[in-house]
């Protein structure tokens, strides 16, 4: 058990220490991050720079997901006792109206916790999804659970940060805009993994509108985003597909084919924004490579005009080369021609979902981050969202701020089992946010 708060404190009131004494004092406390988030100062940037909340980063960025879990819950409960004290102390000098809207569990402090917690547990879910033929009986029942913790707390983050935009200063506003972006981002996978595509669609076109703002359109970050909505499309139109099997409803016809062609446009825009990556990499303007590529949604040919002008946009990025990032523009060249292989095998959406996944970690290696991201442990961007489909959906009505977060603890996995899950270092499961 770690030592109380309050201990060296009491010790010290006994005897004053002298300076071996204190500096064993001092040693402890750098060795112990444990307490640091109750007195390190109680905003946003204080938690995001605290040594509890760097050491949860760095436990999920290893894979140590459990480890990760553990340590924010603790800085979590910590400091929502500490915003509750820090509330009773100023409640004296406060009005009743200043009472009703001071909800502690939304203080801005906590919004980091709640987002690393959320986004940490949502990628357990996926390495168990990755693991699903190795998971024992009733593990969906515990991912449906984990899933709504993971999307209360996302959510409760988001709260959090839509108040701190509409009240912040102008220099505040470009950080917390980019990490409300990322916020959309884990909510719109957590969504689709759900199986709740129209609100992971809804999150996913919120993380573009901030991201291109920022980023402009010629950003992998961007083009991230895009690839997740057009998987997001295409899932809604294998729905649509089953649906049409099993009736002959040209309403069901319709919408299977309105969201394949939905998809296919967010391909092609995620190619772009490959493209212009490569071109700026390469001392070329983007709008010179991919501003007159266009295609037409609605057309009952989208799927070949789609596939023509991803083929235009390869043969003008071909000759581009760069002496400086050789590899990555390499790497970014691949992933054209493979988007190019899923367009002209789009027949259907099954087929088309599979091979997107093959790119994940591919196009997540590509996606290093550059920074005014939320909360990322390597500063690079989340998963670009090539996963495969998981889990029950999570059954949530309205929003509702988080207390505690209280997740099921699964059954041990044998060490057979477990394989080298703790060397694993490949992208499909390194959680780089």
């Amino acid at each position: 058990q770690r030592v109380m708060a309050d201990s060296p404190s009491q010790q010290e009131q006994e005897s004053p220490p002298d300076e071996t004494t204190k500096m064993t004092i001092d040693e402890d406390k750098r060795k112990d991050p444990s307490e640091e988030t109750t007195t390190t100062s109680m905003t946003y940037e204080g938690t995001e720079s605290s040594e509890s909340f760097l050491l949860s980063k760095r436990f999920l960025a290893e894979g140590n997901f459990d480890g990760a879990l553990e340590k924010i819950a603790s800085n979590l409960q910590q400091s929502i006792e500490s915003t509750s004290s820090k509330g009773e102390e100023n409640k004296e000098t406060t009005t009743n109206a200043d009472n009703n809207n001071n909800n502690n569990s939304l203080h801005e402090s906590l919004a980091p916790l709640y987002y690393l917690y959320g986004t940490t547990l949502l990628y357990s879910i996926e390495e168990s999804t990755d693991n699903l033929q190795q998971q024992q009986s009733g593990s969906d029942e515990e991912d449906a659970d984990d899933s709504q913790i993971a999307w209360e707390n996302l959510e409760t983050a988001r709260l959090i940060l839509d108040k701190m935009i509409s009240s912040s200063e102008e220099k505040r506003l470009r950080k917390l805009r980019l990490d409300l972006s990322q916020i959309h981002l884990r909510l719109g996978d957590l969504q689709r993994f759900n199986g709740r595509y129209a609100e992971a669609a809804t999150d996913y076109e919120k993380c573009i509108t901030i991201r291109e703002k920022y980023f402009g359109p010629y950003h992998r970050k961007v083009a991230d985003t895009h690839y997740n909505l057009g998987l997001t499309y295409m899932s809604m139109a294998s729905e649509g597909d089953k649906k049409k099997q099993k009736s002959d409803d040209d309403t069901s016809k319709k919408d299977e084919e309105n969201h394949r062609n939905r998809a296919l446009k967010q391909y092609l825009l995620g190619a772009k924004s490959f493209a212009g990556e490569i071109a700026q990499i390469c001392g070329v303007k983007p709008e010179d490579i991919v501003s007159d590529i266009t295609t037409d949604e609605n057309d009952e040919n989208a799927r070949s005009e789609t596939s023509l002008a991803l083929k235009e946009i390869r043969s003008r990025v071909l000759p581009l080369e760069s002496e400086t990032e050789k590899i990555l523009v390499d790497d970014l060249k691949e992933i054209l021609d493979e988007i190019q292989e899923i367009i002209d095998e789009a027949e259907s959406a099954k087929k088309a979902i599979g091979e997107v996944s093959e790119l994940k970690a591919r196009a997540q290696a590509a996606a290093e981050g550059d920074g005014g991201e939320m909360l990322n442990p390597d500063g690079s961007t989340t998963t670009i969202g090539f996963g495969t489909t998981t889990a029950a959906a999570a059954q949530s009505s309205s929003p509702q701020p988080v207390m505690m977060v209280a997740r099921k603890k699964k059954k041990k996995r044998s060490n057979d089992d477990r394989g080298n899950e703790d060397d694993d270092t490949d992208a499909s499961k390194s959680p780089k946010t």
